[in-house]
């Protein structure tokens, strides 16, 4: 957002987004690391041969907990996604004071 967008917004009172605290740029860091594990966990994966595969695949109470434990990250990265979605904009149509 320009310092001009910033300012207009303001006089529209608009509350522009803050800069991400530094709570919320641990977690934004906290998310790439996440995707980066899964890119280790792929590639090991990969690596493993099929026999090894089919082992610890048939095992249900892992995979119940590693799927259940997926979706748990899913969840996180779609809020976390959905909660910094929306970008700064100076409002269409502003509400003057007298209405």
């Amino acid at each position: 957002m320009t310092v001009s967008d910033y300012i207009l917004s303001c006089a529209y009172n608009f509350k522009p987004k803050a800069r991400l605290t530094k709570e919320e740029a641990a977690l934004l860091q906290n998310l790439d690391n996440c995707r980066s594990d899964l890119v280790k966990y792929t590639s090991a994966l990969h690596g493993m041969s099929t026999k090894q595969r089919m082992v610890m695949f048939n095992q249900i109470p892992f995979m119940v907990g590693w799927l259940g434990e997926l979706s748990n990250v899913a969840e996180g990265v779609c809020q976390f996604l959905e909660a910094v979605k929306e970008k700064n904009r100076i409002p269409s149509n502003p509400q003057s004071e007298e209405k």
